[in-house]
């Protein structure tokens, strides 16, 4: 090979001889199974002299190891008699040996990659690209559940008449149990002061009762019962009285008998006596829907009526409830807000941003996935402009794009491209393309081993945070976008890595894609002083095609086993379409077990697994999805197989380069009885020796050919563990 080599320092470039130790020089080409792009690589120690020894000299003494000496590497073209660019790369200043004739260090990457990787996990401000999105008011069910509790079936109190007293209010014993009282997102501020006689006065009015529930919204309030028990009235002085009990329900700005409002009477009075209980028995069902303006109070409570006949001596009524363990009383409300617009910024545009914050003009980023594809109608926001507050929203790439990857299993490649370098992401399938860029026949060492972390029987998919105490429990269990377990029925020792723990997928991401922690945050607008739990998350919300709202479940035919299908959010990137994304991967390990082990199993769940959506949209390919369902792993969405070849063959650096430019198609091994296929995960050259050491993953179907051994004329099926040798006979 013929090589001209550069050094370029403070705009000045010179041409070099070919550096001391260049002759052993190793290109790496390699492929990470997580990100699934390619990376080049290219670094070795060389020893440089005369002119080149000079020139670096001259840069360490001026700017010491922060000067930026670039090495550039041209080949000649033996077709066009021309050289051309093969490699651009730093030196190494911090490792430089010198002596009298030499300056000995390291080329190393160039410096865009080194910029980028040593950036990549810091935070940037984000500048919205889109400022009028519209996000509807996602409905939030708000309760009051009231349940038997042991500690609170008997309550006993005396209430005092006075003379011409008529009504006297005795509160219903579960609101004075408030504290065992169940509230979800604060339905009402539930009042619970310690239980006090009553003081009616002489024209028949009684104390305001203390334990109420006040409505923070306006709209229907559905409100079921069931109280079952026993009341005994006790008149406990020598003097006639005559009483009943009456079930009161009703809703008022502020507390009156006027607006009464009798769902339930004993019967008529009965006398009193004195020192003889009078005992009720009640059993009162209730499932009714009423209107409530915001501010409201509802109030619920028994009221002993009262008639006391001997004006001179006032009655003593001592009033004992016992309730029944199945009583229960339950309020809840469907609550809604304004929709509102808010800033935000495309999946693209974010991350595009955060690449030219760390690489300035030097690097494009590129995505058809997010830039036109089924991922462009997105956009990211933090949890303070969903607040609509005047905030930063800060975002690193390392931390993005994991979180993303972890949903539509993505891939990122880093190379160049018009004398520029380029950040590409895409979906997996994108770096594994059909066209064949090599035929190898007969070549050394072939072998056969197998790809231990694509095996695993343990699956996470979803989202890492999904729930807080604002959305609360009932709205939790419905939050769909939470996360599940899958499992596969691998149970093999092959399945466990060399410390014993068990290989296990984790496609978890750390965005946020609840529907109720939009809407809890978007509550919060206007209130500045708020320190809310979600202000610097980040939230992916799905648009509709022009970008300018939210969302719902208009592209969904089926959205059942949810609150409010019509108010949804992301219902696209629930768990287990996620899990659909990731299915090339989960099949890798399994395509060559029988049909028992094809299925992903439902194991556990959190929130809200039980949904079911189905759509034709062409971005989602799986049509009817029920959340909970295994998910049968078929041969047909295999890209890959958990199988490797390794092997060595020699290549012109011509071959090279042009596997180099096309480095995601396949490789065809071929012998005289077998052909294998598949795709690179790494290739070492040594250029100046000619050869290549290959590191293949086999290609399925429809991908590539897949290759079969033969044993004596019979195909040789290779199970777990098995690794040798192969030789074509």
């Amino acid at each position: 090979m013929i090589w001209k080599f550069y050094l370029k320092y403070d705009g000045q470039i010179i041409e070099i001889d070919e550096p001391v130790n260049f002759d052993s020089v190793v290109f790496s080409l390699k492929r990470d199974l997580k990100t699934h792009g390619m990376v080049f690589e290219f670094s070795t120690t060389c020893s440089f002299y005369k002119e080149a020894r000079v020139f670096i000299l001259k840069a360490l003494n001026e700017q010491n190891i922060n000067a930026e000496v670039k090495i550039y590497i041209t080949y000649l073209d033996f077709q066009t008699q021309t050289y051309k660019k093969f490699y651009e790369g730093l030196l190494g200043l911090r490792d430089i040996e010198i002596t009298d004739t030499f300056a000995t260090l390291r080329i190393e990457n160039d410096n865009f990659l080194r910029r980028f990787n040593s950036k990549k996990d810091l935070n940037v401000a984000i500048i919205p690209n889109l400022n009028n999105v519209e996000l509807h008011s996602k409905v939030i069910r708000q309760r009051s559940d009231w349940r038997y509790d042991n500690g609170f079936n008997v309550i006993t109190r005396l209430v005092n008449t006075t003379l011409g007293g008529k009504l006297n209010a005795y509160l219903f014993a579960l609101s004075a149990s408030a504290n065992e009282l169940e509230t979800s997102a604060s339905i009402s501020n539930f009042y619970a002061n310690n239980i006090s006689n009553i003081n009616p006065s002489a024209n028949g009015s009684a104390e305001v009762p203390s334990h109420y529930i006040e409505f923070r919204y306006s709209g229907v309030v559905k409100i079921k019962y069931n109280i079952k028990g026993k009341c005994s009235l006790t008149n406990t002085v020598a003097t006639s009285a005559e009483g009943n009990l009456i079930l009161q329900l009703f809703a008022t700005p502020s507390y009156s008998f006027n607006a009464i409002n009798n769902i339930w009477v004993s019967g008529p009075q009965l006398a009193l006596n004195t020192g003889i209980p009078r005992v009720f028995d009640f059993d009162l069902d209730g499932d009714i829907s009423i209107n409530v303006t915001a501010g409201d109070k509802l109030y619920f409570n028994f009221v002993t009526n009262t008639n006391n006949t001997n004006l001179l001596i006032p009655a003593n009524i001592v009033t004992s409830f016992e309730y029944n363990s199945t009583s229960f009383f339950e309020v809840s409300q469907d609550t809604v807000s304004e929709n509102t617009l808010h800033k935000g910024v495309t999946i693209f545009d974010a991350l595009s941003q955060i690449v030219k914050n760390y690489t300035g003009d030097s690097a494009n980023f590129e995505s058809d996935f997010f830039s036109y594809g089924c991922g462009a109608n997105r956009m990211i926001a933090n949890g303070l402009w969903l607040r609509k507050l005047d905030k930063d929203f800060f975002a690193n790439f390392k931390d993005l794009f994991d979180s993303l990857k972890n949903i539509d299993n993505l891939g990122l490649s880093v190379y160049k491209q018009d004398g520029k370098d380029v950040i590409r992401v895409e979906k997996m399938a994108y770096f594994y393309k059909e066209d064949l860029i090599k035929n190898i026949q007969y070549p050394n060492d072939f072998k056969i081993t197998l790809s231990p972390d694509l095996y695993a029987n343990k699956i996470n998919v979803g989202y890492e945070k999904w729930n807080n105490e604002a959305v609360g429990k009932i709205n939790g269990l419905d939050e769909f976008n939470a996360n599940m377990q899958f499992s596969t029925k691998v149970e093999s020792s092959n399945y466990f890595d060399k410390e014993g723990a068990r290989n296990e997928f984790n496609f978890l991401s750390k965005i946020i894609a609840s529907g109720y922690l939009i809407e809890s945050a978007r509550r919060q607008i206007g209130k500045e002083t708020t320190d809310n739990q979600t202000d610097n998350d980040v939230f992916v919300i799905c648009l509709n095609d022009t970008k300018d709202r939210a969302e719902k479940n208009e592209n969904f035919a089926i959205v059942e086993n949810i609150i409010s299908p019509e108010t949804a959010y992301n219902l696209r990137i629930s768990p287990k379409r996620n899990l659909f994304n990731f299915a090339p991967v989960l099949v890798a390990g399994l395509i060559k077990n029988n049909g028992l082990l094809k299925d992903a199993i439902f194991r556990s769940g959190v929130g809200n697994f039980k949904m079911k959506t189905q759509t034709n949209n062409e971005c989602l390919e799986i049509n009817e999805v029920i959340e909970n369902q295994n998910f049968e792993l078929l041969k047909k969405i295999a890209i890959f197989e958990a199988e490797i070849y390794t092997f060595s063959y020699p290549i012109t650096f011509v071959e090279y380069q042009s596997i180099l430019d096309a480095p995601f198609g396949i490789i065809q091994v071929s012998f005289s009885k077998t052909i294998f296929t598949g795709f690179i995960l790494e290739l070492v050259y040594k250029p100046n020796s000619g050869l290549a050491n290959f590191k293949l993953i086999k290609s399925v179907l429809p991908y590539g050919v897949v290759g079969v051994e033969f044993q004596d004329g019979q195909p040789y099926d290779f199970q777990d563990g098995d690794s040798k040798d192969f030789q074509d006979q």
